[in-house]
């Protein structure tokens, strides 16, 4: 994050010296909105909401898909975008945990520098001991130590990523919807600005541990706004956050985010002038609940 923060105030200080940057910014768009029918309940989305975030406390090990994107650019000026896929076990009886993942990181500046970079990571935590291993267009690195520990990778790719929704967050239920052979409750889940921020965190923390791409954070840092700017979170701008809660096990089947907000730093008359920059979120993740093992990866 510290990273990106960095970019913001640059962007801002650049503008100032070579000009107003306008026009529009690539995000990322999809459709991550469920596909509900109605649902034959008396139960309330709070209360489905409540059941699912209580249900995973009993779980001894269990597996995650989930896809990544982050893109963030100024426009005329800076874009880049990581996307990756994980396939991540977990162990809650052994605290271990490997998360293995493929991805692609873009860069532009300018128009003068573009940069792609393909990579693959594993990231083995075990205890208070995570290690990460990467390898970036063919090249290979060994095996060396993160920042950051078994705790930190459930709560960024396991099911502790839902933890932030324990307290004041309300959930309207849509309907049911058949996810991955399960009968889910789907639920949409309350925007607020404490939601921007825990998104903002999880997506970063995310890309900085299996991208390496942005630097770990501390869980009580906050995402700062660019020096004579704001980002403006609208009614349509606003993050789209959904839960998908299984019926019978009252576990989550699925979680999704889809969060783009832009910065402006000029006129305010729309015409144009100032610098555009713009940021997007994307996580998708399902949840599978199987018996399965976490060791060392091989050379460890």
């Amino acid at each position: 994050m510290r990273r990106i923060t960095f970019v913001l105030v640059l962007l801002v200080g650049l503008a100032g010296v070579t000009g107003c940057l306008g026009g529009e910014v690539d995000t990322i768009d999809a459709d991550i909105s469920p596909d509900a029918e109605p649902a034959e309940t008396n139960e309330t989305g709070d209360e489905i909401l409540a059941s699912g975030l209580s249900s995973t406390e009993d779980v001894d090990s269990y597996t995650v898909e989930s896809r990544n994107g982050f893109a963030f650019g100024a426009s005329q000026f800076f874009n880049a975008n990581v996307s990756m896929e994980s396939n991540s076990r977990f162990s809650t009886a052994e605290q271990e945990s490997i998360i293995d993942t493929e991805g692609v990181t873009d860069f532009s500046f300018l128009g003068l520098l573009d940069n792609t970079t393909e990579f693959e990571t594993t990231v083995y935590s075990e205890g208070n001991t995570t290690r990460r291993r990467t390898v970036e267009n063919g090249n290979a690195t060994g095996w060396s130590e993160a920042d950051a520990n078994y705790s930190l990778t459930e709560t960024v790719f396991g099911t502790d990523a839902l933890s932030w929704m324990r307290n004041g967050t309300e959930a309207e239920l849509l309907g049911e919807e058949r996810v991955n052979g399960v009968d889910t409750y789907a639920l949409r889940i309350n925007v607020t600005r404490e939601t921007y921020r825990n998104i903002f965190m999880h997506s970063t923390a995310a890309v900085g541990l299996s991208a390496g791409g942005v630097e770990d954070s501390q869980e009580s840092e906050q995402p700062e706004e660019p020096e004579d700017g704001e980002f403006n979170i609208t009614d349509e701008t606003a993050p789209e956050v959904y839960l998908w809660v299984d019926k019978e096990t009252r576990r989550p089947a699925r979680f999704a985010y889809l969060f783009t907000a832009d910065s402006s730093n000029g006129s305010a008359e729309g015409d144009g002038g100032g610098l555009n920059a713009a940021f997007s979120m994307l996580y998708e993740a399902d949840y599978s609940y199987e018996e399965v093992e976490v060791e060392p990866p091989e050379g460890l």
